[in-house]
């Protein structure tokens, strides 16, 4: 299993029309994810 994330949706969407991507799944970050780059955009350390 491979996970690609780009912001660049119209290369995205070119990609699905052209099948060089075969499936895609939304996703949400996860909290924990948010409280750490939160966290380290604040400048406090994170293990």
């Amino acid at each position: 299993m491979i996970q690609i994330c780009r912001k660049d949706k119209e290369k995205v969407y070119e990609a699905i029309r052209t099948g060089k991507i075969d499936a895609a799944e939304m996703s949400f970050p996860n909290l924990i994810d948010d409280i750490i780059l939160t966290l380290k955009r604040r400048g406090l350390p994170v293990a």
